[in-house]
């Protein structure tokens, strides 16, 4: 993942060389006007512009996968809001005040990554991560990473998706259909979460059908493809 660090104080900068620290490979994107700390915060990692940050913008987006900003929330909110696209093609944004004490991870939290570099920058900075995601919030399940790590791959659509995450995070009995593969898997690919099935039946050729609250549905061993549906009777089944 490339990382970007935007920093315009000089207080942050210090920060920065910090964040630089923690994510091997980041870069430090800072004012020409603080040069000198810039190189002493993040030596060989110091880049540095003319000019007023929001014209940098466009082409951090390009070319880096996700951009930390020790700059105010708002702020960032006004500098990256003309080039948002849509969530499976934006850069994760992770926004960090200049005191270090809290992450607030702003734009593509789940498949951007932002809630999991806000996790690893709080941690290596012994800051508070700020999750406003309802699945995180809550400690349930986010339907939309649900077997990335095994390289699962969706193909349901955004709609399907989106009905799917509501009924999760609404305690709605969501079902999961499992057509191969051993029962096991779960408990290591929840997203780091803790989920109980309750088995009501088997169905459809040996098909098992389970219920559960605050769990997603999707099916297979480590190399399926997840189909989400909703069938007329069930909140969103798969």
């Amino acid at each position: 993942m490339k990382i970007a660090v935007v920093s315009i104080t000089k207080h942050g900068i210090t920060l920065a060389g910090k964040v630089v620290a923690a994510l091997p490979g980041a870069q430090l994107f800072t004012p020409e006007k603080f040069r000198a700390e810039a190189e002493i915060a993040a030596p060989g990692a110091a880049n540095c512009y003319e000019g007023k940050v929001g014209d940098q913008v466009p082409a951090l987006f390009a070319a880096f996968d996700g951009i930390v900003a020790i700059v105010s929330l708002g702020a960032v909110v006004r500098l990256i809001a003309p080039h948002l696209g849509k969530k499976e093609t934006d850069p994760a944004v992770v926004v960090i005040d200049e005191a270090g004490k809290f992450v607030i991870p702003m734009l593509s939290g789940h498949l951007g990554g932002a809630n999991s570099l806000a996790g690893h920058l709080a941690t290596a900075l012994g800051a508070t991560p700020v999750l406003t995601t309802a699945s995180d919030a809550r400690q349930t399940l986010a339907v939309d990473l649900l077997g990335r790590e095994l390289g699962w791959k969706f193909e349901a659509t955004h709609d399907e998706i989106v009905r799917c995450s509501a009924a999760v995070v609404n305690d709605e009995a969501v079902a999961l259909v499992q057509e191969a593969g051993s029962e096991d898997w779960w408990s290591g690919h929840a997203n780091g979460r803790r989920v109980r099935w309750r088995r009501i039946s088997n169905v459809l050729r040996g098909w098992r059908r389970w219920t559960a609250t605050n769990s997603p549905p999707c099916c297979g061993s480590a190399s399926a493809t997840c189909r989400l549906i909703s069938p007329p009777n069930w909140p969103a089944s798969g």
